[in-house]
């Protein structure tokens, strides 16, 4: 069943093109049963996938998931875990360039595979953005054009998918602090690792081999904002969730 999705997903360009690099970077594919769809192992190089689902939706999952694996090879995804506060906005932003190719990949995937049923997939926040950028830009700049929309959604917006992840995430913290306390001692150091804004441009390409100038000027904007705190969803979360940790100023920690 797993050759079905790989074959299904080489006879898109895209698809045909992450699955070379996947193969090229030994990244193996499994099925695991699991909640969510698919995840990415960095430590294995394994991506598991849940055989619940459809080959589409499968497709799908398999596109996030092997971003996050590229990504993983540009900079170490668990680099920032001693600095909860780093991390998160690390996170973030490679859930937003993940969120953003596989939503993409979806349209892609429809129109190659004249199958409708991959619309289903896209989040719901991106559906307007979407309608937008592909009824105004030329054949050959909406991908791009998308992407980098979509990578700008994530981060805005009242029920933007950015607060939807950092709740979960530092509900994880507050679930597990004695477990974390006692594997890492995170929460007492001083001289944790800080995020380096350079690390953050590794999301900025558009495939896995070019930048997009487009892509690239949407992360120095949204790096800044988010940095200078425009949207404040982690001063809130720091609020609500302060007593899991003794560093009370994020802005030591970015």
């Amino acid at each position: 069943m797993i050759e079905n999705i790989l074959n299904k997903m080489r006879n898109i360009p895209i698809g045909n093109e992450i699955i070379g690099w996947a193969s090229e970077h030994n990244i193996k594919i499994e099925f695991q049963n699991q909640d969510d769809e698919g995840k990415y192992h960095p430590d294995t190089n394994i991506i598991t996938l849940s055989p619940e689902y459809s080959d589409n939706e499968l497709m799908v999952a398999l596109a996030h998931e092997l971003r996050h694996a590229w990504q993983d090879k540009q900079v170490d995804l668990q680099k920032y875990q001693g600095n909860i506060y780093a991390e998160i906005v690390f996170r973030n932003f490679a859930e937003a360039d993940a969120f953003s190719f596989h939503n993409s990949f979806a349209i892609v995937a429809s129109g190659a595979l004249e199958d409708n049923s991959f619309l289903a997939k896209i989040d719901s926040s991106y559906i307007s953005i979407i309608n937008e950028v592909l009824g105004q830009d030329s054949q050959d700049s909406s991908v791009e054009n998308l992407r980098a929309k979509l990578f700008e959604q994530y981060f805005i917006g009242e029920h933007s998918i950015r607060l939807v992840y950092e709740e979960g995430y530092f509900l994880h913290l507050k679930e597990n602090l004695e477990h974390i306390k006692t594997m890492s001692g995170i929460f007492e150091q001083e001289d944790v690792i800080k995020l380096e804004k350079s690390d953050l441009h590794h999301f900025g390409k558009t495939d896995f081999n070019q930048d997009s100038s487009n892509y690239l000027d949407r992360l120095d904007i949204l790096t800044n904002d988010y940095l200078g705190f425009k949207y404040t969803g982690l001063d809130e979360i720091v609020d609500k969730y302060s007593d899991i940790s003794n560093h009370k100023n994020i802005r030591d920690l970015i």
